[in-house]
């Protein structure tokens, strides 16, 4: 009865400026949650925890971003950056459908903005999000999208990335060719710039070379 009372001495304009500062300030606790979960061993569980005691307040930030990111740049803004703060916090707690739906609502925010490298990073969490689900041809069909635009836009790790995921898929449905092909642009990018786990992927491709060729 508070809250209601309360928002019924809001003007509209003061309604959505709180509102914006409660998305802003739930998109921070969700990157936090990410930061703890990403620093590793007792931390993983502290970021998950986090995102557990704030997920519908997390929750609600995002839906109120998503549907307004039509209504200028800066909502578009946060709507786009909800995905990526939270990364692999989100991918493990939400449902793949509602993680698409957060992901397709900030990918109509990147066009919407211009923002080619939110795009297409919106684009490479689409197919990861609906192979997950088993949609193979639709992954596969946003990793190509994004992986244009990778190239596009000069990005050479995230093109290396989309190629090595996109590399796998094509090798389970048994285009070894286009694998193999995918596959070292990947081990190419680790070689240029020393990554040490360049010579171990390097022979997961040798490996598909010889099943290739029979041996």
């Amino acid at each position: 009865l508070g809250r209601d009372f309360t928002r019924s001495l809001w003007t509209g304009e003061e309604g959505n400026a709180l509102a914006f500062r409660h998305a802003s300030h739930y998109l921070e606790v969700l990157g936090e949650a990410q930061h703890l979960y990403e620093t590793g061993r007792d931390s993983i569980l502290a970021g998950l925890g986090l995102f557990d005691r704030e997920r519908q307040n997390v929750e609600a930030g995002q839906a109120w971003a998503a549907a307004r990111a039509g209504q200028n740049r800066e909502i578009a803004r946060l709507c786009n950056a909800y995905p990526d703060a939270g990364g692999y916090v989100i991918s493990l707690r939400l449902h793949p459908r509602a993680w698409i739906a957060w992901l397709e609502a900030a990918l109509a925010a990147a066009r919407s903005l211009g923002d080619r490298r939110g795009e297409g990073n919106a684009l490479t969490n689409l197919g990861a999000a609906y192979y997950s689900l088993g949609e193979v041809r639709k992954a596969i069909g946003y990793y190509e999208e994004a992986l244009k635009i990778k190239r596009e836009i000069g990005d050479r790790r995230g093109e290396a990335i989309d190629s090595w995921n996109l590399g796998l898929i094509y090798g389970k449905q048994g285009d070894l060719a286009r694998a193999v092909e995918l596959m070292q642009v990947c081990v190419d990018y680790e070689r240029a710039i020393g990554d040490p786990d360049a010579e171990k992927d390097a022979a997961r491709v040798e490996e598909i070379r010889r099943r290739m060729a029979g041996g």
